[in-house]
């Protein structure tokens, strides 16, 4: 990788790194207020666990662009392409456990995305 391309890579991660910050902040500050009968608030923490996945799904996909290859496939494949180590081009960049609750989150954000009917 020549040094244009590293240092575009190592500031796409950082941007993204910043933006999970935020948005588990802003969560962390949802989940205060939160209460049984608060929907603004409960669709305010759905909202943010969505972005919460797209971000970390989008720090995926660029990795995977830069490591691998420009069509990362289905988001579940990414996800678990990132639990293998590819030797000689990158570590795993997910534990197997880290996996399983991306995979719940993807799972939400599907949901979430097409529940506009739900009352």
């Amino acid at each position: 990788m020549d040094v244009i391309h590293k240092a575009l890579f190592h500031a796409q991660i950082e941007r993204q790194l910043l933006w999970l910050d935020r948005i588990y902040h802003k969560l962390q500050q949802r989940v205060e207020y939160a209460s049984p009968g608060n929907v603004v608030c409960t669709e305010s923490i759905a909202f943010q666990l969505h972005n919460f996945y797209t971000t970390a799904e989008h720090l995926m996909q660029i990795t995977s662009q830069v490591f691998e290859n420009p069509g990362a496939g289905w988001p579940g494949k990414l996800i678990d392409r990132m639990t293998l180590e590819i030797a000689g081009v990158r570590p795993a960049l997910l534990r197997e456990e880290t996996a399983v609750y991306l995979h719940k989150l993807r799972s939400f954000r599907h949901f979430f995305r097409h529940a506009y009917t739900v009352a």
